[in-house]
């Protein structure tokens, strides 16, 4: 396995080539308290270039964000889940995405072990680029963003 660095949500320490199995009990049970605090991000970053960002809502799974070598970025696009609009905080800031970009746990494990392994995307997702989502990404000032 390449040289794999974690940042961790919390406080932004860096994990060079994180123990898998703690990284499986973080993303199967971590749950809010790990995911959601601090950046509200996790971030994998491979050695040969490519980057994870891993987002968690409560009751959704995961947002993955695949970064590639060429700053190609790519998010997963699930055609049977729910039309919703989930409210996420990166950064401090609220951010509405929808609830058809999330993934269960077991399958952002998947996606987080094969970039772990090979530095690439899991084909056991449907990814699409970023850039060819019809998705207005919102920000605070959405209308669809909840302040709590």
């Amino acid at each position: 396995m390449a040289q794999v660095v974690f940042i961790v949500p919390e406080n932004g320490s860096e994990i060079t080539s994180p123990d898998m199995d703690w990284l499986r009990g973080m993303v199967l049970r971590g749950g809010r308290d790990f995911w959601c605090s601090g950046s509200g991000q996790g971030w994998l970053k491979h050695a040969d270039g490519p980057e994870l960002l891993l987002a968690f809502a409560e009751g959704f799974g995961f947002f993955p964000e695949y970064i590639g070598r060429d700053g190609d970025h790519w998010i997963p696009f699930s055609k049977t889940r729910g039309d919703g609009k989930v409210t996420v905080w990166i950064g401090g800031d609220p951010i509405v995405v929808s609830e058809r970009f999330f993934v269960s746990p077991e399958l952002a494990l998947s996606t987080i072990e094969e970039f772990c392994a090979t530095g690439g995307r899991t084909n056991q997702i449907n990814w699409i680029r970023k850039s060819d989502v019809n998705w207005r990404f919102g920000y605070w000032d959405h209308p669809d963003v909840k302040i709590q």
